[in-house]
């Protein structure tokens, strides 16, 4: 299923846009994202956020150039202390989606053009935006500085890594490299006499 395709229910239904009855010229569309927004995708990543977003959208002859400004805030999980934060989103993504045939598809797609049917009327916007913010996030998300409200990890939980890691660096001296490194300097001394 095309997710570019026009949705006719749902929440969803406020991000098509009719490009029909539009000029061949640059077009102006605002959103606001929250959690609900977030709610429609299955298995999201992101729960709970508000986003502002403008898409200037370029109607060309038989394909458009979409550019998304996304920014607000979400609440993720930090990576060190797994307490929930608010982290700044703010980025500025493109998108091309092209109209084909159904005839003149081909099996080697480009990766950067979408593309829609010929005889579609209008484009949903939704998914395209759930994957450019999704997509954006840093893979390491760290409360302490990434936060926008100066929140910092969780001290208790830091404290017990802390500890873990102090523990675990004991444990990795095996008692046989101190035995070899004995014999070795007992070596050294022996050759320098």
């Amino acid at each position: 299923m095309n997710h570019l395709l026009e949705r006719n229910s749902g929440t969803l239904k406020a991000f098509n846009i009719p490009f029909m009855g539009l000029k061949k010229d640059v077009h102006h569309f605002q959103y606001i994202i929250d959690s609900n927004f977030f709610q429609e995708f299955e298995n999201s990543p992101i729960e709970e956020g508000v986003l502002e977003v403008d898409l200037e959208f370029n109607k060309k002859h038989n394909f458009f150039e979409l550019n998304f400004q996304i920014e607000g805030k979400i609440r993720t999980q930090c990576d060190r202390c797994s307490d929930d934060f608010y982290m700044a989103i703010d980025f500025e993504e493109e998108a091309i989606v092209q109209m084909q045939n159904a005839e003149n598809t081909s099996d080697e797609k480009e990766l950067d053009i979408l593309t829609i049917p010929n005889d579609s009327t209008a484009i949903n916007v939704a998914h395209l935006i759930y994957e450019i913010t999704v997509l954006s996030l840093p893979i390491r998300k760290n409360c302490s500085e990434d936060s926008v409200d100066g929140k910092k990890c969780n001290p208790k939980v830091l404290k017990i890594l802390n500890r873990n890691n102090q523990s675990k660096e004991e444990e990795t001296t095996d008692p046989r490299w101190e035995a070899l490194l004995k014999f070795k300097n007992n070596h050294k001394n022996n050759n320098n006499n």
